[in-house]
């Protein structure tokens, strides 16, 4: 039984590891929500499911100014703004809206990780990472093999005209739709063992790059 007040045991451990990188985490305690735990089960090698203990309610307005307090804070030593989206309520539309407006403000980069179906909440954003189920879904289409990416893809820049897409498609590259023009980048196929975590390496690439003053297809590029 967790502890629901972001004290938990795995809170202890998750702090732990991030002093540990000797960052400046950041970090805000929710006393109604636990600490997210990810139960991964694992046969000879492969994953086979993986359980989640969780919460995804909204954040309340309290929380939501704490975020935007630590955004305003470091945001002045800041050269690229991240919103990682994983749906737990946290980048709720109206928080999501002020922080994109405030990077803008500052004008550096604004990158998005996204999540969910309705990506209006994004708009203003210099570019958003969506897979490819993650594209179909926020166009109100089911995910399967007769859709294209360029028919996607253009239907998403028609939602967000002012941001670019970058449509992340596994072992078939990325796809970057920017000011009405296409690139599709292949990749190099490798066998691998775990993709835990590929779409946070494209995003994490992609703002490094960014933050070096790169453009967005050169950012892209090494992102893939």
């Amino acid at each position: 039984m967790y502890k629901r007040q972001g004290q938990d045991v795995q809170a202890g451990k998750l702090i732990a590891c991030i002093d540990k990188t000797l960052l400046n985490s950041g970090i805000i305690k929710d006393s109604t929500r636990n600490t997210t735990v990810k139960t991964r089960v694992v046969a000879q090698g492969q994953q086979i499911v993986r359980v989640d203990c969780e919460t995804i309610e909204r954040v309340n307005d309290l929380i939501s100014g704490e975020i935007l307090k630590l955004v305003e804070q470091t945001i002045k030593n800041t050269d690229v703004l991240l919103l990682s989206d994983y749906g737990k309520g946290v980048l709720h539309p109206a928080l999501c809206r002020t922080l994109i407006e405030l990077g803008r403000t500052n004008s550096m980069p604004v990158v998005v990780d996204p999540k969910g179906d309705c990506y209006e909440k994004y708009r203003g954003a210099s570019i958003i990472t969506p897979n490819t189920d993650e594209s179909l879904r926020a166009v109100a289409e089911t995910p399967n093999e007769s859709h294209s990416v360029e028919t996607v893809g253009s239907l998403l820049q028609k939602q967000l005209p002012d941001t670019a897409i970058a449509i992340t498609r596994g072992e078939r590259g990325i796809s970057l739709f920017e000011d009405n023009e296409i690139t599709h980048l292949p990749t190099a196929a490798q066998e691998v063992f775990d993709v835990t975590g590929a779409g946070d390496s494209v995003v994490a690439g992609l703002s490094a790059a960014l933050a070096c003053g790169n453009t967005i297809k050169d950012s892209i590029v090494f992102a893939n």
